[in-house]
């Protein structure tokens, strides 16, 4: 699936002890790229997948401040800009760990002549919300366009695969943890799921394929509801919860509650309108990726089934 780009071709991941960082990382390993470089400032979490690509560089660093992770970036080919801070209790801190730290990173890239840069934006985008996180990736595209880098964007919708522990994951605790699943109105939502290892292909074709200043939105190809995404998750794990459907009202109010009793949750306030949003996106033809997409059942149990990954997705919090 790679015509251009040499197995030794010089990669760096930011944030690539994250979601998408993680994944991505596998797949090249997987595909045999072996000069590849994750940046993150989570060393708990570096040692942890150190071991599933034992020949890959893995830096602890703040790379909102310059520092001696900038050499990493000399001859580098390819840069997947991938950090953001999803989550915080102030602006301060989504300005310092998404805003600061994409300033200092195109800043490093100019200054080394990166080759490509593949920014890992979001459908989020899109969206009239003015919470952090549809902010700073709006704000993240636009220093991208303001700089000298060439690069394109990819513009994923909700996605779920291993080691995701804000979209699907939540839900399976729930399951798991209460006696009932409550269920907003019929819960005729539709959802456009995006399988992470399908993501991780498309990023791969990107890099490969350089398409310079091209914006790409990516939505999962089976539209279903969220009352048939819970059912198929109790098939996967043989859980027999019954589903409760509530009035919306009455459904915001206990969602609220459990958030403000429940500090672990997984789940954030945010989550809710998004949950019970009805809108469908069109996204870019999966042809032009030159791949079909993974069926979601398949996918699925490929998340939750796998002998070493779904452990790690399983039991992290």
């Amino acid at each position: 699936m790679v015509d251009n780009l040499d197995k030794h071709s010089k990669i760096i991941i930011t944030g690539g002890a994250g979601f998408v960082g993680t994944n991505l990382a596998i797949f090249l390993f997987e595909q045999g790229f072996n000069n590849v470089t994750l940046l993150d400032k989570n060393e708990s979490r570096l040692s942890e997948i150190k071991s599933f690509f034992p020949k890959f560089h893995l830096k602890c660093c703040d790379i909102s401040q310059f520092g001696d992770w900038e050499e990493d970036f000399h001859d580098c080919d390819i840069l997947f800009l991938n950090h953001a801070c999803i989550t915080a209790n102030s602006w301060k801190s989504y300005e310092k760990n998404t805003l600061d730290s994409t300033k200092c990173v195109i800043s490093v890239a100019e200054r080394k002549k990166v080759r490509f840069t593949v920014l890992i934006s979001a459908m989020a985008v899109h969206l009239n919300y003015d919470y952090g996180y549809p902010r700073l990736k709006k704000y993240q595209e636009r220093m991208m366009v303001e700089s000298n880098l060439n690069f394109c964007v990819m513009r994923p919708y909700q996605m779920f695969g291993w080691f995701d522990f804000r979209n699907l994951y939540p839900l399976i605790c729930f399951l798991k943890k209460y006696p009932m699943f409550p269920m907003p109105g019929n819960g005729q939502f539709p959802r456009q799921l995006l399988y992470v290892r399908d993501f991780c292909k498309i990023l791969l074709w990107a890099a490969d394929t350089q398409p310079i200043g091209a914006n790409f939105d990516v939505v999962g190809s089976e539209e279903m509801t969220y009352i048939e995404i819970i059912q198929k998750i109790k098939t996967v794990f043989a859980l027999k919860t019954p589903i409760v459907h509530l009035p919306l009202p009455i459904f915001r109010f206990l969602f609220n509650l459990y958030l403000k009793f429940d500090k672990k949750s997984l789940l954030m306030p945010q989550q809710l309108d998004t949950l019970i949003s009805s809108s469908i996106y069109s996204g870019e033809p999966w042809k032009t990726f030159g791949f079909s997409p993974t069926q979601f059942d398949i996918a699925l149990n490929e998340t939750y089934n796998h002998p070493l990954y779904s452990n790690i997705s399983c039991a992290q919090k």
